[in-house]
């Protein structure tokens, strides 16, 4: 798939996914935050980017896409600072919202390519075994290296990549998501060489 229609939908999915939480947000009484909604957007768009370029455009896909923002989102709050005081602040960490996460986003996805797309089947951009092994390894170490120190040995050691503590912590959830992607995508590969 072309990587400017693959980023088409990557955007069109997280924003109205993110539209569709915003009401779930003001429905159950959960605080709206900025910069958690910036990063959920973050988390969706990259993830359906990766999956639309590299995987392909299909029922199956976005179900898998859904599944894969949804807890990834959930690994990034369990493991941010918090940047509000969330004994007074009710966000969405609940499990629940996984579950109201996958629900928004693969609803937007469904319709996205049911409709708008005409039931267009894409196969995504093929890479090889051995490239998606090198990214699900590559992006594993990253996802690690950047989400298990805490705040307190980033600040001690000087290590604060950007603005906020936070951002390791995206950066971390995005190398995991991009592992995640990579062994799907080696999932389906192996399934279509036993099939055949």
């Amino acid at each position: 798939m072309k990587q400017f229609k693959a980023l088409a939908i990557a955007l069109v999915v997280g924003l109205a996914a993110e539209c569709i939480d915003l009401i779930f947000h003001f429905l159950l009484g959960a605080e709206v935050h900025l910069p958690y909604l910036a990063i959920k957007v973050t988390v969706i768009a990259f993830t359906f980017f990766f999956v639309t370029y590299w995987i392909g455009v299909s029922h199956r896909d976005g179900i898998a896409g859904a599944a894969i923002a949804s807890l990834l989102f959930y690994v990034y709050y369990r493991f941010a600072e918090p940047t509000l005081d969330r004994t007074l602040f009710k966000l969405d960490e609940d499990t629940l919202f996984i579950l109201i996460h996958f629900l928004a986003i693969w609803f937007v996805y469904w319709l996205t390519w049911r409709f708008i797309m005409n039931e267009l089947v894409a196969t995504g951009r093929r890479l090889t075994t051995r490239a998606l092994a090198i990214v699900a390894v590559v992006s594993t170490i990253i996802g690690v290296l950047f989400l298990l120190p805490t705040g307190e040995f980033l600040k001690t050691n000087n290590l604060m990549l950007g603005l906020s503590l936070n951002d390791h912590v995206l950066i971390g959830t995005l190398g995991f998501t991009l592992a995640v992607i990579g062994v799907y995508n080696l999932i389906i590969k192996f399934k279509k060489i036993k099939i055949s």
